[in-house]
């Protein structure tokens, strides 16, 4: 007889060896080397014979040659059924691929022969089984490190036994006949079964069994006593590690996708799927010839909650058949019915009802009860007994884990505890029967005196609610008991062994054991029965105190600024407390009042210390979910409680504004977020500490503005649409990607969408959610899977000879408009172009109910997929709309024209066109589809009878220029125009009146407008860079709801759901803002305001003022200390390019687009001397130390001097292109920059180039010079790399080429007492001892005390945000990213901001900050 253990091998080779070698014999042209290997596995019937002959003793020594033999046997049959062609788990274009058949066949042949061997001779010599599966080169192999960014779960499947020998023999069989079935369709089996049945146990001897092969994928196990590693979503990425490591194939391939998409841990369950799983499988052909690869989910009913494994569930029942054939899915799970919903019925998923086994948890019990004979009773050969066994196994009504739980108890003292068990009555059912065993389990476990009752409790409340599992030394540390084996937890586990895993972490190992404590009338006493809630609130109690008795404090694990962390961890019981402490208290909602204390002092201690330690553990993001659940908790049991409400709310609007920062770095928390944290919020109030902290002058803002997200692109974002379930946001950007976001959390839930190859104009969702278009001014317009972010179709759609500017959907999903300057507008439903568009597309709408499609062209024409594609005038079509019924297709012209279609046949409704005095910018549908509004250049608003074409009203009149959007209101009752005039005006649809004055606020064009869903506010988007939002009934501005760009807004949108909860904006500054559009804080404009961008900005030399110069060709003047404006100096008309302090502080001066250079007294911020003329745009200006002479260096060569005492030109020169002018501290000679790779000395009265000039030996553009302080050197760096050092008297190079960059110096300068010199190239900083001209060290840099002067010149923004002292190399902060900055100066303590959007922020570094061991260098 075969051993039990062997069975399911040798019944495996049994079966398909007997099939396979009826295929081979019956075929004519089989190779001969193949018949030789079937030959050799016929063998197996002898070898059998010899097992079952030899005795039990030297089976059980070569039982692992045995397995393997069986196991050679299988590989050798499966090769067959793929080399023979007959029903292999391969498609026929892909047979081909079999490598190496002869040699393959010849290694599989010798293997088993050696196999043999080992069994005849009784001396195993370890012979390895040759698999046919192609494996890469072992140098190729993927590193687990490298897997590990995936953040698999832990979920420890290892310490679960197997089946035991002779037990689930029939239920094991069947599953791997059905696994390696290469004609079977089902390639998901659902094995469903009670609680206890033992279906985990099944799962991982499959799993075992397939390893043992070669072939086991992935083998997964939820269970609830481990909640956080069974979240669904962990699945797919703990998935693709299981892979990853199985085949080193498939790690390589898996490895290329996380390269490509670094967001995969914030995307979607099945865009992890595609990206992680179908794409790099369907990448590896070969995989495809290798016979079956099996992965097993086992628990799915214990993977998160039902809500949440709702994604998790889809994948599983619905899209397993996008796997290669070869792959095998085993779910193992409770019959719940959201999971029988998924699964049934479903062609490529059988469905398989595990029944409750007697005789085999019978067989379980023999098993075990005779090792524990063995090893405890020795003496009692006939212990137990069949008699007994027989009762265990009706005790236990058929509950494998009723058996496990009992046979661990007996363990302990087998006589004694066997007894215990017995002398209870037959339970009448399954639970009440594992009742009685925890019941017999606990009374035996302690004597139960009151001080073992009260740790039992403390210990229990824990574990039962644990949502990760945890070392028994960490819940010590979480609790606050000894760790010692008398007085910690091990206590309470150890005599529970039965019941609770500890070893290397706590669980539960059954959730049915929480079940019977969590129920006072199963568990029968209270000192056993546990409260959910209790046990959640006890817990809370816990976390809080740990992390506020000396668990969490600032900057916790000792970082600097100035290097990423890097493998930094905080203490297990830190890190359990922080991520698990608002989950614990939202599920309390009983006794809520005794939780305030603690919260309180929690939130207004260490809030900020968590952010930190949120960030350590890679968790920032999660912030914004958890405050706002905990948000909501507070409103409901604190509605009372309103400082400590808001207080949460300011948590939670702290954390949409800055989780993004401070995921890139813990202590931006302090350094980047808090300084531009709203100066009335409790948070900054209680945290900001000016003597720890920076400071900006006058606070960067009154209060919370709404901003709950910025989305940062690259470039200029184009156009921005929602999805209709309000969880993701498209936007299109001039870099040609389309990128995909989160709602709630900002992050990118796609990689970027690439494949066009200019700007993208147009995005928009499928109404369904699934789709994205995108149109290019690459003339294609492609269409993508939303949830994967592939392409849907193999090409984009073409027909487009000129750009793609509009793209929305059909209702339905089905259609796509496409708007071009070409002469056609393609359909991904329909073959032929829409026809009649000559010149380009400008806009496009959709139809309601999917069936047609319209295009807005530089023609005339705007035919629906279905329409004649007759040609028609020639001229631009600026906007068409599809009706609200989809029966009307309306577009306006450049010719002055509406024109309205019918939908479905494409004939035009109206005979001729309804034709207006100017452009028609806008045209939109009325809801009930029966009128049409247009605007036009002619500043009128107008609405038109859809069927005939006829005025319903007369003429809307009031705006006063070119009126470029319209929108009806929800209810059709009132329409919204926004015009160049720069007003918004609301109009009474029913008599034609405006419904009350101008919307006034807009500085500039008024591009977009748009009401709300449920008609209560309009919002509207302007060139002034705002975002403004109106009361629709009275249409008064919602002062606290000012949103602003740094530029133009290109489009506003509302969010879909009904009250339009939130706005979304694109703008060219690009960032797409998401704003909270319900917010009712008070929005106070900040006082230090341009009116357009800031260009240029610098300190005072002293350090007390600041200048800055803007786009609204205003310089102004600032107190660095306050934030305060001083004065503006008016005079320029045109956009201000530069600005600076002369040396002394007298005079500032201003260079402008308008050719002028402004000097001023900064004194009183009079002109000092009338404008000096010739400045050119994109010019240098520099000034002397003592403010006498200003120079300007154009890109046409001239170099202008001029004398700043008397107003007039000193000198013009023609010297060539230069970069840069210094001048010598005595005022006597300029040093020039040039581009021809020379260095111009020149004497700065008359203007004369010195008899040592030009300084020639660069290879490259000089880009930078300076003077010593003594004016005996000047010092040059130049895009060759180097530094040259020359004599300002002779010419001569004073000492050796100076060559410590590898790429160009871009900055050179002396420090003030010629001590040092500093060069500066993009990647490296370097700091030159000028007596012997080495290059110090960064140990040598930190003891240095004359360099402190060079720090306002070495300090730069860079293109990141990140503020960076080059000089001492170190990282100073980061500017979030809704400030925008676009320019930045240093001076001492003190950095200033120019911004986009017009401000001027002036920031304070104490010294505690600025000379911190938190921004030390690297």
């Amino acid at each position: 007889m075969i051993p039990p253990q062997l069975h399911p091998y040798a019944s495996l080779a049994w079966g398909i060896v007997s099939s396979v070698y009826k295929v081979v014999r019956n075929q004519v042209t089989t190779d001969q080397k193949l018949i030789a290997l079937v030959g050799t596995m016929e063998s197996v019937y002898s070898f059998v014979d010899a097992i079952q002959s030899n005795v039990a003793e030297k089976v059980k020594v070569l039982e692992n040659v045995i397995k393997k033999i069986f196991a050679q046997t299988i590989e050798c049959a499966m090769y067959i059924q793929e080399y023979s062609k007959q029903g292999g788990f391969v498609e026929r274009t892909l047979r081909g691929m079999l490598k190496d058949n002869a040699g393959t066949i010849e290694k599989l042949t010798q293997n088993l022969l050696d196999l043999k061997k080992e069994f005849d001779s009784g001396v195993g010599v370890h012979t390895a089984i040759v698999s046919f599966r192609i494996q890469e080169d072992v140098g190729k192999i993927l590193t687990k490190q490298t897997l590990l960014e995936l953040a698999p779960a832990d979920l420890q499947s290892s310490i679960i036994a197997e089946c035991l020998p002779s037990t689930r023999q029939d239920v094991l069989s069947e599953i791997i006949t059905w696994a390696t079935d290469p004609s079977g369709v089902q390639n998901v089996l659902w094995l469903y079964g009670l609680a206890g049945s033992g279906k985990t146990t099944i799962s991982v001897t499959i799993g075992s069994f397939f390893r043992d092969l070669g072939r086991l994928g992935s083998l997964i196990v939820f269970t609830r006593t481990l909640p956080e590693q069974s979240q669904p979503s962990k699945v797919i990425r703990t998935l693709a590690y299981n892979l990853g490591t199985f085949d080193p194939r498939i790690g390589t391939a898996i490895q290329a996708a996380i390269d490509s998409y670094p967001g995969f841990k914030d995307a979607k369950l099945k865009v992890q799927f595609t990206k992680l799983i179908v794409e790099p499988l369907a990448s590896l052909p070969d995989l495809q010839t290798g016979g079956p690869i099996v992965m097993v989910f086992d628990g799915l009913d214990e993977c998160g909650n039902p809500q949440d494994r709702e994604q998790l569930l889809d994948l599983l029942g619905n899209h397993m058949s996008s796997l290669p054939s070869i792959f095998r899915v085993l779910v193992v799970s409770r019959p719940l019915e959201n999971i029988t919903n998924v699964f049934q019925g479903k062609p490529n998923i059988r469905t398989w009802d595990l029944e409750m086994s007697g005789r085999d948890v019978m067989a379980y019990f023999e098993y075990h009860l005779q090792d524990i004979q063995r090893i405890k009773l020795p003496r009692r050969r006939d212990w137990p007994g069949n008699e007994v066994i027989h009762d265990l196994a009706a005790r236990s009504c058929g509950l494998f884990i009723w058996a496990s739980t009992a046979v661990n108890f007996i363990s302990k003292s087998p006589a004694k505890r066997l007894d215990v068990i017995r002398r209870g009555e037959k339970a009448p059912s399954a639970q009440s029967s594992l009742d009685e065993l925890y019941t017999t389990a606990l009374l035996d476990a302690y004597d139960w005196e009151d001080d073992m009752v009260e740790i039992f409790r403390t210990v229990l409340e824990v574990i039962l609610v644990l949502q990760n599992p945890v070392p028994t030394s960490t819940l010590d540390q979480i609790i606050g008991l000894s760790d010692s084996e008398d007085e910690g937890s091990n206590s309470v586990v150890t005599p529970l062994a039965c019941v609770i895993a500890h070893d290397p972490t706590l669980h539960l190992l059954h959730p049915s054991f929480a079940d019977f404590l969590f129920s006072r009338e199963r568990c029968g006493r209270d000192i056993w029965h546990f409260s959910p809630v209790i046990c959640h609130r006890n817990v809370t109690q816990k976390c809080l105190d740990r992390l506020s008795n000396n668990g969490l404090k600032r900057n916790i694990c000792n970082l600097t600024l100035s290097a990423s962390p890097n493998g930094e961890k905080v203490p297990d019981d830190i890190a359990y407390a922080c991520a698990f402490w608002i989950t614990h208290m939202c599920t309390i909602d009983e006794d809520v009042l005794s939780l305030f204390e603690d919260l309180e002092s929690f939130m207004t201690k260490h809030l900020l210390h968590w952010f930190e330690a949120m960030s350590i553990l890679g968790k920032s993001r999660v912030t914004i979910p958890l405050l706002g659940n905990l948000h909501c908790w507070t409103s409901a049991n604190f509605s009372d409680q309103h400082s400590l409400v808001d207080f949460v709310r300011d948590a939670w609007h702290f954390a949409q504004t800055f989780a993004a920062l401070i995921e890139e770095h813990p202590l931006l928390v302090y350094h980047g977020a808090l300084p531009f944290t709203p100066i009335t919020s409790s948070i900054y109030q209680i945290f900001h500490d000016s003597q720890t902290c920076p400071t900006v002058c006058g606070g960067f803002s009154q209060s919370w503005t709404g901003l709950q997200l910025v989305l940062s692109h690259a470039a200029s974002v184009e156009s921005v649409a929602c999805s209709q379930d309000g969880t993701r946001i498209v936007t299109g950007s001039a870099d040609s990607t389309v990128h995909v976001w989160d709602a709630i959390s900002g992050a990118e839930v796609l990689p970027p969408l690439v494949g066009h190859l200019a700007a993208i104009n147009s995005v928009a969702f499928s109404w369904d959610g699934t789709c994205i278009a995108s149109g290019s001014s690459d003339n294609t317009v492609r269409i993508w899977d939303a949830v994967t972010g592939t392409e849907v179709l193999f090409s984009p759609l073409g027909g487009h000879d000129g750009e793609v500017s509009s793209l929305p959907t059909s209702r339905d999903g089905t259609r796509i408009i496409s708007g071009s300057d070409s002469d056609s507008a393609p359909s991904t439903e329909v073959e032929t172009p829409l026809h009649g568009n000559e010149n380009e597309i400008v806009s496009v709408d959709s139809s309601p109910d999917g069936t047609p499609n319209s295009s807005g062209s530089e023609d005339s024409a705007a035919d629906s997929l279905s329409g004649s594609g007759e040609r028609s005038d020639q001229c631009l079509v600026l906007s068409v709309a599809f009706s609200r019924d989809g029966t009307r297709i309306a577009s306006g012209t450049s010719e002055g024209s509406v024109r309205i279609w019918d939908a479905v046949t494409g004939i035009e409704v109206v005979s001729s066109p309804i034709r207006l005095e100017g452009i028609v910018c806008s045209v939109a549908f009325s809801p009930d589809s029966s009128a049409i509004v247009s605007g036009s250049s002619d500043n009128t608003v107008r609405i038109w009878n859809v069927e005939s074409g006829t005025a319903l009203r007369p003429t809307l009149r009031g705006h006063q220029d070119t009126v470029n959007s319209v929108a009806f209101s929800p209810d059709g009752s009132r329409i919204v125009s926004g015009s160049d005039d720069n007003t918004v005006r609301v109009w009474n649809v029913v008599s034609g009146s405006e419904a009350f004055s101008p919307l006034l606020g807009h500085e500039d064009e008024v591009n977009s407008v748009a009401f709300s869903p449920d008609n209560t506010r309009i919002i509207s988007g302007s060139n002034d860079g705002t975002v403004r939002i109106w009361d629709a009934a009275s249409g008064t501005e919602v002062a606290s709801l000012l949103r602003r760009h740094g530029t133009t807004v290109t489009a506003v949108a509302f969010s879909p759901d009904a009250h339009g909860t939130r706005i979304l904006s694109g703008s060219g500054d690009c960032t797409v803002r998401i704003w909270d559009a319900l917010s009712d804080a008070a929005v106070v404009p900040r006082p230090r305001r341009h009116g357009g961008c800031v260009g240029s900005i610098t300190f005072s030399r002293d350090g007390t003022r600041v200048v800055s110069g803007s786009e609204d060709n205003t310089v102004r003047v600032w107190d660095a200390v306050s934030g305060t404006e001083i004065f503006t100096l008016l005079g320029h008309n045109n956009e201000i390019e530069l600005v600076s302090f002369s040396s002394d502080g007298t005079r500032i001066v201003s260079g402008s687009n308008d050719e002028n250079v402004g000097v001023w007294n900064s004194v009183d911020g009079t002109e000092a001397i009338p404008f000096l003329e010739g400045f050119k745009p994109e010019s240098g200006l520099w000034v002397s130390p003592d403010g006498t002479r200003v120079a300007s260096a154009c890109y046409d060569g001239t170099v202008f001097v001029w004398d700043a005492v008397r107003g007039t030109l000193a000198f013009p020169l023609l010297l060539g292109a230069h970069n840069d002018i210094a001048f010598s501290r005595d005022i006597s000679r300029i040093a020039c920059a040039s581009m021809d790779s020379t260095v111009h000395l020149l004497d700065a009265t008359s203007g004369t180039e010195l008899p040592c000039s030009p300084l020639r030996g660069h290879e490259g553009t000089v880009h930078s010079v300076a003077f010593s302080s003594d004016g005996t050197r000047v010092v040059s760096g130049s895009s060759d790399n180097t530094v040259r050092i020359w004599n300002s008297s002779s010419g001569v190079e004073v000492t050796p080429v100076l060559r410590g960059h590898q790429d160009p110096v871009g900055l050179v300068m002396f420090n003030s007492n010629d001590t040092h010199m500093v060069s500066v190239s993009l990647e490296k900083t370097c700091i030159w001892d000028t007596t012997t001209w080495e290059e110090l060290t960064q140990a040598q840099i930190q003891r240095c005390d004359g360099l402190n002067d060079l720090i306002p010149f070495t300090t730069v923004l860079n293109d990141k945000g990140w503020v960076k002292d080059i000089c001492l190399r170190r990282s100073i902060t980061k500017v979030p990213p809704m400030v925008a900055a676009s320019c930045m100066a240093a001076c001492g303590k003190s950095v200033a901001f120019g911004t986009e959007g017009g401000d001027v922020l002036i920031m304070n570094l104490p010294e505690t900050v600025s000379g911190s061991h938190e921004t030390r260098p690297a």
